[in-house]
């Protein structure tokens, strides 16, 4: 399973990824495949779900080093709802989820069941 997450190929769930300051990870209402994790740098966050802001004076996060995004994609069909964009020069894991699903479908003891 860590051969097919991490070997490099077309189908490889894991991948690093540089984000420039003023590069958009992702926008709002796009269809998202992949979960993000923050390696190094900060991204700011911007959720455009009003029902999500607890107070329109809130400070628009900047999340940093070992934070997510948009994990919900590993488990559920995703559209984003938010927009993302680096702050500083900043380096992401990528992690695709149909990729990811399908090299742990190749475990045994998940096609027993």
């Amino acid at each position: 399973v860590l051969r097919s997450l991490c070997s490099g190929g077309p189908n490889t769930s894991l991948r690093f990824r540089a984000v420039p300051p003023g590069k958009i990870l992702f926008t709002a209402n796009s269809r998202a495949d992949s979960a993000y994790v923050i390696v190094r740098g900060s991204i700011k966050y911007v959720n455009l779900v009003p029902e999500a802001q607890d107070d329109e004076d809130e400070e628009v996060p900047t999340l940093s080093t070992n934070a997510w995004l948009a994990e919900v994609t590993l488990w559920l069909q995703w559209t984003h709802v938010g927009t993302a964009e680096a702050t500083s020069m900043s380096e992401v894991l990528a992690v695709n989820a149909e990729a990811c699903i399908n090299a742990f479908s190749e475990l045994a003891p998940l096609k027993q069941q």
